[in-house]
């Protein structure tokens, strides 16, 4: 499958990096990541209430001021919109990030941010700390998730170098899907 980005998301893509004070290629990994390889801003995970580019929860939603998950896409229904909006409302804030764990962990487990890696993952309710631990085995550390993550993110990512940026074409492999992006 080859998709293209209009010119409008790829400005987006830089400009919401650039405010962030992060790689590019880390925005697009956890986009790609989160929205299971088809960068859909309406993306619903059916086990949850998430939605969106970083699966926004209807909780997360609300603090940002929405109704729900539901209304944070509906408003904000194109790739451009989520990531001048909600994305980077949400993340900014948590800035400036020191690394990419730091960043990642800002939408995974915003609480072990910057715990060190051989912090213990631990949730203040028992059920929460077993459904965890069931869709995550043998995860106990925050250096065993981040390494988790890692690989997640280097197989939805490929292994093709991330260029994004005006008069840049670039072909990417993200989790199975070839993407060309260009100027124009």
């Amino acid at each position: 499958m080859i998709m293209k980005l209009r010119q409008p998301d790829i400005d987006a893509l830089n400009t919401t990096a650039a405010d962030l004070k992060i790689p590019v290629a880390w925005l697009v990994a956890l986009i790609n990541f989160e929205t299971a390889g088809t960068f859909d801003p309406l993306v619903k995970n059916p086990l949850s209430s998430a939605r969106g580019l970083i699966q926004f929860t209807n909780a997360t939603a609300s603090r940002l001021g929405y109704r729900d998950s539901l209304e944070l896409v509906t408003r904000n229904p194109s790739i451009s919109s989520q990531l001048r909006g909600p994305v980077l409302q949400y993340l900014k804030p948590m800035g400036p990030f020191r690394n990419k764990q730091d960043f990642v962990f800002s939408v995974f487990l915003p609480k072990y941010r910057t715990a060190p890696l051989s912090a213990k993952i631990v949730f203040p309710d028992a059920l929460q700390q077993a459904n965890f631990s069931k869709s995550n085995p043998g995860i106990v550390t925050v250096g065993d998730y981040f390494a988790k993550l890692e690989r997640a993110f280097e197989r939805a990512s490929g292994k093709f170098p991330v260029a994004v940026g005006a008069g840049i074409v670039a072909i990417l492999l993200l989790g199975g899907i070839v993407w060309v992006i260009t100027k124009g």
